[in-house]
């Protein structure tokens, strides 16, 4: 069977469609009316009660494709809005952490925001696992004012931060609400005392991208290892320089006259002078002997550090890129996150991997958990230090 090139399919009037549904509506009663729509709720919630328990078992797998965190694959894989994925990832956390809510939140009498608000007071008053409970069941059933209300009566002392805001605001700009301690605004003040004649009139926006600029500038892990591959070619270039001109010195050297290697005194002919060797410290110099630390590469052994040298780990950034290296076989794409990656073994290290430049990777903490989790199973020390 043959298609044409030009075959294609008749738009959907979604128009008509909606008309179509509206007009059998409007011929319901309106005891079934509300019959249906009450059967549509509680298919909802139920939907809901699922959903959460699969998020729940993807983040005990650590599985969310190639995306760094579990919050991004549901905003970009499934166009959920950022604050709905951010309170069902907690509720569905909640639900792993006591089972026990389940017929709760399956008949409606609990729900993702009143599970949000009951563990914003939890954190703050640091309550027990029981004493948290009693709180879910004491605001179950209730609507988000009315628990509200329960929980400033159980907690009248408890104050809630506003939450840190960004609202994009035009094409280039966004406006950024935080609640700052006094001592903060005081810094920036100085600062700005600082700047009043580099930068008179500074607004706190300008002042931020100045010390942002600064910070990155300082403490960029890509920007920290091209300046060491930078310093270390300056050093390579020098030593090259300091051997043709040793070179060229000697080859205008008179050839009659004695060399400076031969007027320096042997070691044997100076007895009063140790060996380097034998005392470990460096001739013609006071500092303290220089340690190498040499990597292992068998099974084992005292002397294998599992961390990277600072040297090392620049020759892995300038190598691999600083930026999780993980790559999801299912959607073939690469992880493209930079926060807080960390050292991962290629070749576990528990099972004799060695800490070397072929069997280290850069990935992040989600992703590093996913291996883990791949690897060892719950049952990870890793993990359990994350929980």
């Amino acid at each position: 069977m043959q298609f044409s090139n030009h075959t294609s399919l008749a738009p959907l009037d979604y128009r008509n469609s909606f008309e179509t549904v509206a007009g059998n509506l409007a011929a319901l009663s309106d005891s079934d009316l509300v019959g249906q729509f009450r059967d549509l709720s509680v298919e909802e919630t139920q939907n809901l009660t699922q959903q959460l328990e699969h998020i729940a078992e993807l983040d005990r797998r650590r599985y969310f494709l190639h995306y760094p965190s579990l919050w991004s694959y549901l905003i970009n894989e499934h166009g959920m809005e950022e604050s709905t994925a951010g309170r069902k990832i907690k509720a569905a956390r909640m639900l792993r952490r006591f089972p026990e809510i389940k017929p709760k939140l399956a008949s409606g009498a609990l729900n993702p925001t009143l599970l949000e608000m009951a563990q914003g007071y939890a954190h703050r008053e640091k309550l027990s696992d029981p004493e948290f409970f009693e709180v879910l069941t004491s605001i179950s059933g209730l609507t988000c004012k009315a628990a509200a209300r329960e929980l400033a009566s159980q907690f009248p002392h408890s104050t809630e931060i506003p939450r840190d805001r960004i609202r994009p605001f035009s094409a280039e700009l966004s406006q950024v609400t935080f609640v700052a301690p006094n001592s903060l605004i005081e810094k920036l003040d100085e600062i700005k005392d600082f700047l009043a004649h580099s930068h008179p009139g500074i607004t706190f926006a300008a002042l931020i991208d100045l010390m942002a600029d600064e910070y990155v500038d300082r403490h960029s892990p890509e920007r920290q290892a091209k300046r060491a591959q930078a310093k270390k070619e300056q050093k390579r270039a020098k030593a090259r320089g300091q051997v043709r001109d040793k070179e060229k010195a000697e080859k205008n050297q008179p050839e009659n006259s004695p060399k400076a290697s031969e007027h320096a005194p042997k070691e044997s002919e100076n007895p009063q002078a140790p060996s380097a060797q034998k005392t470990g410290e460096v001739v013609g110099s006071q500092s303290a002997p220089t340690v190498h630390v040499s990597f292992c590469s068998g099974l084992g052994g005292q002397d294998q550090k599992r961390t990277l040298s600072q040297t090392m780990l620049h020759e892995l950034i300038n190598t691999k890129g600083y930026r999780c290296s993980f790559v999801d076989p299912v959607t073939k794409q690469r992880c493209a996150s930079q926060r807080g990656l960390e050292i991962h073994h290629i070749r576990p290290y528990s099972h004799g991997g060695p800490t070397s430049i072929e069997n280290c990777a850069l990935t992040c903490i989600q992703h590093h958990q996913r291996i883990s989790f791949l690897q060892f199973g719950d049952r990870s020390k890793y993990f359990k230090q994350r929980e």
